[in-house]
């Protein structure tokens, strides 16, 4: 695409190319849609999560005391309504780094239903999620022990 172009025509050729990739015109970003997968490391994180919170209250759990998680990898939680991050309020902090698990999280740790298995994603945004759903079980591998890590 040449620089010749509108904003409206580069719109129209990312959108057109996002699928596999594609440069864009305007700021040379790599631009791409991606499917992300709920992985069994979110789930192992949700579940910690779970745990950690006091039952009565679901209090706020910072990160560092999530089990075996990825902060960003954990933070796509979000796009499935499973967690939510407190608000920062430390102007000198990026984020708070304190998470709440969700009424939805926590039917979903608790096996009373089931979420998509993936969602798109584009620029940030979540476009859209699959019909393909998974339950907790489903999410980890099979020699975790579920029963272990909630009696905890």
């Amino acid at each position: 695409m040449d620089n010749s172009k509108t904003i409206k025509e580069a719109k129209e050729y990312l959108r057109a190319g996002f699928e596999k990739g594609v440069e864009c015109p305007c700021c040379k970003q790599f631009v791409r849609k991606y499917s992300r997968k709920l992985t069994t490391s979110m789930s192992i994180g949700l579940i910690s999560l779970y745990i950690k919170a006091d039952k009565s209250i679901y209090k706020p759990v910072h990160i560092k005391d999530v089990q075996m998680v990825n902060g960003g990898e954990f933070a796509q939680l979000k796009r499935w309504e499973l967690i939510q991050d407190q608000v920062n309020e430390d102007e000198k902090k990026r984020t708070s780094g304190m998470w709440h698990i969700t009424n939805k999280g926590i039917d979903f740790v608790e096996r009373r239903i089931k979420v998509p298995k993936y969602c798109d994603t584009y620029n940030g945004k979540t476009l859209k999620f699959s019909e393909e759903t998974v339950n907790i079980m489903e999410s980890l591998p099979g020699n975790f022990d579920y029963q272990e890590m909630m009696s905890k």
